[in-house]
């Protein structure tokens, strides 16, 4: 059997948003332990590892880590490609799902679904972000071992230090890949915490869904569109300035919904 990891990454020092992780969002719960508490219920998933930088500025998350009884990799605070790389070698991870710890609605099922598609795929990279038709904060990456052993970090660039993944989408000659998409695009609504705004926002979100019986993506797109309705949006937007995703008949396709 494969040993299968979420490695969430995250950190105090947001240069937006200081300290958003440990943030209060809801029943006295941060925002960290909000989602730690919804990755747990993944099936497929035999780890869970907090990858933040090393510093004393993280040590109040260190702490909330070990409360809730993850595992801990501290690394570099720029190269989190690197840090990403270490979390899984470290705990001897075949499969590595990678999820940021500022995404409080990431959906188990969706999870669930892109580690049994690895699987079945034998895939390098299994991904909702390769056409972006799911909603921004909750995307899903799913990386093999092997994958790290075709990479030279040395020659990455900055940007793919920073970004984690756009070397390895970039390159689909090099790297099996599968795309997991949705038949409708949802990509216009965005649930994750770059900005207090959004942490008030997806406050808001939670409001509408806590008490449904299941909170995946079907149940989120349902309340973003009765929030909406109510002309209550959440209208930030953050510029990245990613490479670009190359999507073509090397790349396996499946829909998701």
């Amino acid at each position: 059997m494969k040993k299968v990891g979420i490695v969430l990454l995250a950190r105090m020092s947001s240069s937006r948003f200081p300290g958003k992780v440990i943030s209060p969002f809801w029943d006295e719960k941060t925002l960290f332990e909000f989602i730690v508490e919804r990755i747990k219920k993944c099936r497929n998933v035999d780890q869970i590892i907090l990858a933040t930088s090393s510093g004393d500025e993280n040590s109040k998350l260190v702490s909330i880590a070990k409360s809730l009884n993850i595992e801990i990799f501290q690394g570099s605070l720029d190269n989190v490609f690197g840090r990403f790389k270490g979390a899984v070698e470290k705990f001897n991870l075949d499969i590595a799902v990678r999820i940021n710890g500022d995404c409080p609605f990431v959906d188990t099922q969706l999870i669930d679904f892109c580690i049994d598609t690895a699987l079945n795929r034998q895939a390098d990279y299994t991904s909702t972000v390769l056409e972006e038709t799911f909603p921004v904060g909750m995307h899903v990456e799913v990386l093999e071992k092997n994958v790290f052993k075709k990479i030279d970090e040395d020659k990455l660039s900055s940007s793919d230090k920073e970004h984690v993944t756009p070397f390895i989408y970039n390159n689909p000659e090099i790297f099996s890949q599968c795309s997991i998409f949705s038949n409708e695009n949802f990509s216009k609504y965005r649930l994750t915490v770059d900005f207090e705004d959004d942490l008030k926002f997806c406050r808001k979100v939670w409001n509408v869904v806590k008490d449904q019986s299941s909170t995946n993506l079907p149940t989120m797109i349902w309340a973003l569109k009765k929030l909406e309705k109510n002309g209550i949006t959440n209208d930030l937007h953050k510029a990245q300035n990613l490479l670009r995703k190359i999507l073509n008949d090397r790349v396996f396709r499946i829909p998701y919904i």
